[in-house]
């Protein structure tokens, strides 16, 4: 067998050539399946994936919606803000899955209390965008609601800058 290696690479650059040859070759693979290991080992978590991520497009195309219907027209840093939403909240959910599933917690699914969490804020700012969009009063009711409930709890004022 070394015979066969010393015949094959008869110097040094042969040699050299072949190794980074074959790492190119198989370096594809390595990484691919990385990539599905680390999806496969999510695929528990994927449902409260999807339905916060279809929550936080739709409150994109809700609030361009809104937008354009109010005259300020489309901002870039909005699509900018909704990618940075989808990452840090499937970054936080996939996190606390892998907590959940390698802690041993069986009697309460945190990840899926996050993902409600995270898209019951998402629902919040899609009914304002709706109320901007079609002009529902009971929107602007609840609103006014949770205003004066919050002055009267903690007096901060939020129409103050």
């Amino acid at each position: 067998m070394v015979l066969d290696i010393e015949r094959h690479f008869r110097n040094w650059n042969n040699y050299i050539f072949f190794v980074m040859n074959w790492f190119m070759q198989h370096l594809l693979n390595v990484f691919f399946g990385l990539i599905i290991g680390i999806i496969g080992y999510f695929t528990g978590a994927k449902n409260a994936i999807y339905v916060m991520w279809a929550i936080i497009m739709f409150d994109l195309f809700s609030g361009l919606w809104a937008s354009l219907k109010m005259g300020r027209g489309w901002q870039s840093i909005k699509m900018w803000r909704t990618i940075y939403k989808l990452f840090f909240a499937t970054a936080i959910v996939a996190m606390l899955y892998a907590m959940d599933r390698e802690m041993g917690v069986k009697f309460f699914q945190f990840y899926k209390a996050v993902a409600w969490l995270i898209s019951g804020f998402e629902m919040w700012s899609i009914l304002e965008n709706i109320s901007e969009i079609v002009d529902w009063r009971i929107i602007k009711i609840l609103k006014k609601y949770m205003h004066d409930k919050i002055e009267n709890e903690t007096g901060v004022d939020f129409n103050k800058n």
